[in-house]
């Protein structure tokens, strides 16, 4: 009977071990429900070494970061066992249901499948009223609306959109993630150097505005438009219950984004009534000018016409109807210019055309009257602007044979040389060689040749020492980062002695992106916050020093755009200089 029960414990006891051994690949997302504009995290994991990792399709959402390996190995009464888990950041690109398919990887040469799972996504966060929650926090304190000077126009007439910020806490990096492709209408963005910061009250609450894009939009059909949505990523600061090593509170920098619905556009169509028959869809207020550089002149001699136009409205699309010239006139293509402003208010400038006229006859030429007709939303009529005929007396040459009017024109190179039919004859000769005679062989054809041998030469130990001194390229790099960090932020406390905390924090992030671009000889271009951070901890830096330099280089982003009043930058320029010097010991 004892015999029988220490069978059972020795079985039990090895069906343990094979259980221990079996090899688990798991998928797991750390929130089954969220909104629309909510990231979660998706994770993989394996409890042995395993390679050939493939994942599954996620078109359906952004992949914000990833793929992240971390592995970890552990002892426990002499047996091992390891752990390796994958993992990405998402954010849904849709509503509704969605599937993620089960990912494969290989274990000892064996296949392993997760588990596929479902993620319902809603319009709006599911924790949008927890005051809790750092999304729904985040997205009470910094928000994006699109804003429109109009809401009704005529058909080609000009009006003005906004992207406008508002934020009550201190928010990082934004980026336009989506827009309308304004199908239906003329677009012209308007260049913003900088962003102006003002303060509205909005739905009873004091916020923080700037216009991070604007635009010029011209619809081209009658109708009503709407354009649909706008979508932004807004990293925005939320306070956490963690404190730095100066007791500040902290925060964590959410990844949030914002959207908001295009206005719908009202667009009448153009009145068929007085709409005159050289309408060509100008709308607007405009001037028409038209003169003559002279009108008394000789044969062959020049004349310029010139007719401009000027006004608000869609000038850009705006076209003048080409002058009727006198055939006794060679007219040449004309000189274009512009100098039209887009910007807040609109669109506004002028567009010149000079005609160059060469007559080749004598006599008393008219050229007629030029006209041009646009649509006046202000006053909602058409308008025609007329010149008056002009005339144009031509000494010196004898009448036109069979006068009769007419258009003469055509695409001519512009005249440099007016009145010279001919060109001047060539008096000296060009070089002559003898026939019979041949380049090989002679002294210029050896003494190419050593140029070339020369030159080939050359070039091999040129190639030679620049491939030496980029061997050691990474390692210089590496060497200097610190002595570059340094001169950033002794640059940085003379600013901060001068009180210029916007220089300050300049300087201060100039330093921080900087070493780090050198250290892990990553371009800046191709520099991030999370690859900075997934290198950390490739590196072997510990997670809670990645997540000091993070939320460091968040500050530092969030008191340059912000000007928040809640910056220390002394405390902040002390951190910075501790975690280079730690960061420099360990890598």
């Amino acid at each position: 009977m004892k015999m029988l029960r220490n069978i059972l414990v020795i079985g039990l006891l090895l069906i343990g071990q094979l259980a221990l051994a079996q090899v688990r690949f798991t998928a797991k997302v750390n929130k089954n429900h969220v909104g629309r504009n909510e990231e979660f995290t998706l994770e993989f994991t394996v409890n042995a070494m395993a390679r050939n990792f493939e994942a599954p399709d996620l078109s359906d959402f952004y992949v914000l970061r990833g793929p992240s390996r971390s592995q970890s190995t552990q002892i426990i009464n002499f047996e091992r066992s390891e752990q390796m888990s994958i993992s990405y950041v998402l954010r849904p690109k849709t509503t509704g249901m969605l599937s993620i398919a089960a990912a494969t990887i290989v274990v000892d040469g064996n296949e392993y499948r997760s588990q596929p799972l479902s993620i319902k996504i809603s319009e709006e966060s599911p924790r949008r009223d927890d005051p809790n929650d750092p999304y729904s926090i985040a997205a009470k304190s910094a928000f994006i609306k699109v804003i429109t000077s109009k809401n009704t126009v005529y058909q080609g007439e000009p009006f003005v959109a906004s992207y406008k910020l508002y934020f009550n806490a201190d928010i990082g990096r934004f980026e336009v993630l989506d827009q309308p492709d304004f199908t239906g209408f003329y677009k012209n963005d308007i260049e913003l150097k900088t962003i102006k910061q003002d303060q509205e009250m909005y739905k009873g609450e004091r916020f923080n505005t700037g216009i991070i894009a604007q635009m010029v939009l011209i619809p081209q059909r009658s109708g009503s438009i709407r354009p649909g949505l706008v979508e932004i990523k807004l990293p925005t600061a939320v306070p956490t219950n963690r404190r730095d090593i100066f007791g500040r509170r902290m925060t964590q920098t959410v990844e949030q984004t914002s959207t908001d619905n295009f206005p719908g556009i009202t667009v009448k169509a153009l009145p068929e009534k007085g709409k005159p028959s050289n309408f060509n869809g100008a709308v607007g207020d405009y001037s028409l000018d038209v003169s003559l550089s002279r009108e008394e002149l000789t044969a062959n001699e020049s004349v310029t016409l010139s007719i401009k136009i000027s006004g608000s409205g869609n000038i850009k699309l705006v076209e003048v109807e080409k002058p009727e010239i006198p055939a006794a006139f060679e007219a040449y293509d004309p000189k274009y210019s512009e100098n039209i402003a887009v910007n807040g208010a609109g669109m506004r400038g002028s567009k010149s055309y000079e005609y160059l006229l060469i007559p080749r006859y004598g006599g008393t030429y008219k050229i007629p009257e030029i006209k041009f007709s646009f649509f006046n939303p202000r006053t909602e009529r058409y308008e025609t602007l007329t010149s008056p005929e002009r005339e144009i007396t031509v000494t010196g040459g004898k009448p036109m044979p069979g006068a009769t009017g007419g258009i003469a024109s055509g695409e001519k190179e512009d005249v440099n040389f007016i009145g010279k039919d001919i060109l001047f004859i060539k008096t000296k000769s060009g070089s002559f060689k003898k026939q019979g005679e041949s380049f090989i062989n002679s002294p210029g054809f050896y003494a190419s040749l050593g140029t070339i041998g020369a030159t080939f030469v050359g070039m091999i130990g040129f190639f030679l020492f620049t491939s030496n001194r980029k061997v050691d390229v990474t390692h210089t790099r590496s060497l200097k980062a610190s002595k570059q960090a340094r001169k950033h932020l002794s640059a940085a406390k003379k600013q901060m002695d001068a009180n210029n905390t916007e220089a300050f924090y300049l300087e201060l992030s100039s330093a921080l992106w900087g070493y780090f671009s050198d250290k892990f000889s990553i371009p800046q271009s191709k520099l991030s916050k999370e690859l900075i951070y997934d290198t950390l901890l490739q590196k072997g830096i510990e997670k809670p020093t990645a997540d000091h330099v993070n939320d460091i280089m968040n500050r530092a982003e969030m008191a340059r755009f912000t000007a928040s009043t809640g910056s220390t930058p002394n405390a902040d320029y002390e951190e910075t200089a501790l975690l280079i010097t730690k960061i420099d010991s360990q890598v």
